[in-house]
């Protein structure tokens, strides 16, 4: 059901949702950094 959800909300750009994804599936120190830095990025960008 949320993953549907997440599909029908055009308003998420596709990074956001795999950064979510990503965060959400992967929540160990092994994908922390790497989203973390991504989101600085995205957040400058």
């Amino acid at each position: 059901m949320r993953k549907e959800n997440r599909r029908y909300r055009p308003s998420i750009p596709i990074f956001v949702d795999n950064r979510l994804r990503k965060c959400h599936c992967k929540s160990d120190e092994n994908d922390t950094s790497a989203p973390s830095t991504a989101v600085k990025k995205l957040r400058t960008a």
